[in-house]
């Protein structure tokens, strides 16, 4: 379950709920409506979108897709199954007599995140991104070589490192 210590390995469970969880085959809704309470605050999908956009859109967007046991890590969840799963869980909370609060997700953009860095902070013509690759850049990525001829890095981790030191943004137009 949800709440499993073995299921971690599996990534079926919860690392935070599984250190609260009443049994290792409950889950989260069990156990809050135990609990029998008066008053809730939801706040749900977050990660949901987060994952995803943190992740560069990487995952496939599951809409249309409602059968959440088919998603990977980093997908984006289907709107409909998310409004379905609130409206339950907001069904469960009021049906026992609960009342409460949902909050809403705030705009994806204007988490830190996503904005610390504008693009083109330092604009660069191509001689002077010539002049960094030739003067930092390429004592780096020789460096890199050296690491993986030692063994100490595969070719996938070569290339991730390369593309990513040598990633500056170039204003062509200057």
């Amino acid at each position: 379950g949800y709440g499993s210590l073995t299921g971690l390995a599996q990534g079926a469970a919860n690392p935070y709920y599984v250190r609260f969880a009443k049994s290792a085959n409950s889950s989260v809704m069990g156990d809050v409506l135990s609990q029998k309470p008066t008053f809730f605050s939801l706040w749900i999908g977050n990660n949901d979108i987060l994952e995803f956009a943190s992740g560069g859109a990487a995952g496939k967007n599951q809409t249309g897709n409602t059968n959440p046991a088919t998603y990977a890590s980093g997908d984006m969840s289907d709107p409909s199954l998310m409004l379905a799963l609130i409206d339950g869980y907001l069904k469960q909370l009021t049906d026992a007599g609960a009342k409460g609060i949902v909050l809403n997700i705030p705009s994806i953009t204007s988490l830190p995140f996503f904005n610390t860095v504008p693009y083109n902070p330092v604009p660069l013509t191509q001689a002077q991104v010539g002049s960094l690759n030739a003067s930092g850049y390429e004592t780096y990525n020789k460096m890199l070589e050296q690491f993986k001829q030692a063994g100490e890095i595969d070719q996938a981790e070569l290339e991730k490192r390369k593309k990513y030191r040598l990633r500056l943004c170039v204003d062509t137009t200057a």
